[in-house]
């Protein structure tokens, strides 16, 4: 007799009546982008946390075209809301968790919570994440804007090389006349 399986060891477990009908992703996020999701999904029309991630697979995937109103919230993180983590089961139909699948494979089979971290940067207009509002320390992509173009290498030592005469063609192969 086996034991009985924990439906948390699999981040792919089916639920439900129709067990092929949807899938849990389990995921850890940081409270910062569950309160965001809780916040577009409010904007949104009360949307369920799924929905709007749903609405994010199908964008991305070229399948709904929605841009975000300029008028939607903007986010902070507040101190240690980035450091601390809270479980996340998303109840995934099976459809959108193949085109979810697809859309990590393209970036190189990253994790579903590194995906919905990126999307949300992205839907929010931050898509260098949390950086792009620290005045303090900007990211890479402001410091290499605000940075001068690097000078010029400078030859210090010129060597000569001199190349190697090509081998002469082998020659030809001998060939007998006949008599």
């Amino acid at each position: 007799m086996s034991s009985p399986r924990n439906p948390f060891d699999s981040k792919l477990t089916p639920v439900g009546s129709e067990k092929d009908a949807y899938f849990q992703i389990g995921v850890q996020l940081p409270k910062f982008y569950l309160r965001v999701l809780d916040g577009e999904g409010a904007y949104l029309g009360g949307m369920r946390r799924s929905q709007v991630l749903e609405l994010l697979v199908l964008r991305k995937a070229g399948r709904l075209r929605i841009e975000r109103s300029p008028h939607a919230p903007e986010y902070r993180a507040a101190p240690g809301e980035l450091d601390d983590l809270d479980r996340y089961l998303w109840h995934s139909r099976r459809e959108i968790k193949v085109i979810l699948d697809r859309l990590r494979e393209r970036m190189g089979g990253i994790p579903p919570r590194s995906w919905i971290i990126l999307a949300l940067n992205e839907w929010i207009g931050l898509p260098a994440g949390m950086g792009d509002l620290d005045d303090e320390a900007p990211t890479q992509i402001t410091a290499v804007r605000n940075m001068p173009p690097p000078p010029p290498p400078q030859i210090t030592q010129v060597t000569a090389v001199r190349k190697r005469p090509p081998p002469p063609p082998p020659p030809p192969p001998h060939r007998r006349t006949p008599k």
